[in-house]
């Protein structure tokens, strides 16, 4: 289901993404994107949201592209 959803690259270190489903607390059963370069050096998550589609849409959003919601 994930495997269609294009997902843009780490902001920071240009490292792979995933999309992940949250297992844990309130949110669990709801969908994330980070980075999965462990030497980042900085701890990048998108804010979990109920869709894989919606995370991947808040995963790529980058300042200066417009279309901020």
């Amino acid at each position: 289901m994930t495997d269609e959803i294009e997902i843009k690259p780490c902001p920071f270190c240009g490292g792979e993404a995933k999309l992940l489903k949250d297992e844990f607390g309130s949110t669990a059963g709801w969908w994330y994107a980070a980075c999965s370069n462990l030497d980042c050096g900085i701890y990048v998550v998108a804010a979990v949201r109920p869709t894989p589609q919606e995370a991947a849409k808040l995963w790529n959003r980058r300042a200066g592209e417009g279309g901020a919601e």
